[in-house]
Parts: C-alpha cells; sequence; structure tokens
C-alpha cells in the first residue's frame, strides 16, 4: 500500500488539457506485495 506520507510532488507542469508530474515513491526498504486470498480469509 502507498501512503501519502511516501509520496513526494517533485516536479508539475499544467498543459491545457492534462497535467505532467513527477512523483517520488520512498518506501521503508521492504518489497511489497499484494495480498493473498489465503491472508484475506485469515484476517
Amino acid at each position: 500500500m502507498i501512503t501519502a506520507k511516501m509520496v513526494h510532488l517533485e516536479k508539475y507542469a499544467v498543459m491545457p488539457n492534462h497535467v505532467h508530474l513527477l512523483l517520488l515513491i520512498q518506501g521503508d526498504g521492504r518489497a511489497l506485495r499484494a495480498p493473498t486470498v489465503s491472508n484475506i480469509v485469515q484476517q
């Protein structure tokens, strides 16, 4: 899961009909993985 604390807006450009963003996403070094059905059922 990516939280707002992990995301920093580095640069942006507003165009007439869209936006360009350069985001820096920083984690704690652990790999992110999708939950499995087994993990969800056990919760």
